[in-house]
């Protein structure tokens, strides 16, 4: 089990979702937390202060401003989480922010979750190409979650790589941690009747990935809270929420969890194969399955749960087709499939069924 984490954290959207994971860890592990920001400026700094050591001074008295400002955004956003997270400003003028990270993380901690990525420019100076240098020299475990434009992240899945051979004592609960979606852009897109004009189903894919703010705008769009009573971006049976979606891509199966915004991990294979009889769903990079709790639906025949599920899931599915024909995404809502089989595959308890499936992803050039 992870006791303590650290989490470099430069304000950028990508190290906040690395932060929201490890916030989402210390409670499920009951650790404490640490958020580090590493005030680097030491090759811009240095030739400041030849030219002029009282510019020098004030910039740098800005750049302590600002550290503390993001580390007190990071300790609201622990707070709204109910964690109480530690946080240090380190001045690390005459080394590399990944140095600072590594002597930091050697006083005690289990484990460094950080983003791929970090600001650009001159706000670059705590993150960005530092995260490679500390996954490498790292005394410690280290988790990178790859933000949603960064080639790391192999789009919509390959979205949190632990270090090869990770030896960690909590090694397998940091495997099994939930991921964080971004925030949903839930503003935009569109207009309606637009969308409605270039609403369709295609059935041929390419394999390139979706990004990961992608993926959580179309898990948000599917079935979504858009209220604060819970209640979803669509309808379903008698207010008794009874769909699940499974997420299967190529690094795995998850499952969405709309309440948090985030996925929670369900299996390591690639099922996409299984999840419909058409050669492109083994090819396109997301397959949604819409898995009914049966056992939710009393009072009704089994017959009659079908019929409902089967209903729920189509709200669903015209949802991501609206999504998709406003993002510029392809779609095809699927009962090409053998519902059985997959069950089994996704090994679903008693009561459980699978209704449809839907692949997304990019249609040919």
């Amino acid at each position: 089990m992870f006791k303590n984490i650290l989490v470099p954290f430069d304000g950028s959207s990508i190290a906040e979702s690395a932060l929201r994971l490890a916030i989402d860890l210390a409670g499920r592990e009951q650790a404490k937390l640490t958020v580090l920001y590493v005030l680097n400026a030491y090759i811009a700094m240095s030739e400041m202060q030849m030219a002029s050591p009282s510019l020098y001074r004030r910039h740098l008295e800005g750049l302590r401003r600002h550290g503390n400002e993001v580390l007190e955004e990071a300790r609201i956003i622990a707070a709204g989480a109910g964690i109480e997270a530690r946080v240090i400003l380190c001045e690390a003028e005459v080394r590399r922010a990944a140095d600072a990270i590594c002597e930091e993380a050697a006083k005690g901690y289990d484990v460094v979750i950080m983003g791929t990525h970090g600001r650009r420019g001159f706000a670059r100076l705590m993150l960005g190409g530092d995260a490679e240098s500390v996954s490498r020299t790292c005394p410690i475990a280290v988790l990178l979650v790859p933000g949603a434009n960064s080639p790391a992240a192999s789009g919509s899945v390959e979205l949190v790589a632990p270090l090869a051979g990770l030896k960690s004592p909590g090694a397998e609960a940091l495997e099994n941690a939930p991921l964080m979606l971004p925030p949903p852009r839930t503003e935009g897109g569109m207009p309606l009747l637009s969308v409605l004009k270039l609403r369709c189903s295609t059935r041929a894919f390419q394999s390139r990935p979706l990004q990961l703010q992608t993926l959580s705008d179309l898990l948000w769009a599917a079935f979504g809270v858009n209220r604060a009573s819970g209640d979803r971006t669509a309808p379903y049976w008698r207010h008794v929420m009874v769909i699940d979606i499974y997420v299967a891509t190529a690094e795995g199966t998850w499952v969405y969890e709309p309440a948090k915004h985030r996925l929670l991990p369900y299996g390591k294979e690639d099922i996409r194969a299984h999840t419909g009889t058409q050669d492109f769903v083994a090819v396109a990079p997301v397959n949604l399955i819409y898995v009914a709790h049966g056992e939710r639906m009393t009072d009704i025949s089994p017959e009659e749960q079908r019929l409902y599920a089967s209903v729920d899931a189509s709200f669903i599915g015209q949802n991501v087709y609206l999504f998709c024909a406003s993002e510029g995404l392809a779609t095809v809502f699927r009962g090409a499939l053998d519902s059985a089989m997959l069950a089994r595959t996704l090994r679903l308890p008693k009561g459980q069924f699978v209704t449809f499936a839907q692949t997304v992803g990019f249609a040919p050039p």
